[in-house]
């Protein structure tokens, strides 16, 4: 049994907190793309046969301009990154 992940996930807080207030404190944060996600974490048991069972991965992503907050729910793959509104335009400036 692996012990409580909870200085774990204080620790990327922080770290993800610094990395926030520094591209504000740069100026950097308006114009930049943003994407925190996180992996599945540690499984006890195989989810495999199960899809409608694999846990749920957060994504949050914070697009250049972006001042409001939308919530999604719906699913998302990564390999889905092109409907996120103006992303693909974004990456085509910058191969």
């Amino acid at each position: 049994v692996i012990g409580s992940s909870q200085p774990n996930l204080k620790y990327a807080d922080q770290l993800l907190c610094a990395s926030i207030t520094t591209l504000k404190q740069t100026g950097k944060w308006d114009p930049s793309w943003v994407f925190v996600l996180s992996d599945h974490g540690i499984h006890q048991r195989d989810y495999g046969a199960h899809p409608e069972r694999k846990r749920h991965v957060p994504l949050m992503v914070k697009a250049p301009g972006q001042t409001t907050r939308e919530d999604r729910h719906d699913p998302f793959r990564l390999v889905d990154l092109d409907r996120i509104p103006g992303f693909s335009r974004a990456v085509d400036k910058h191969p």
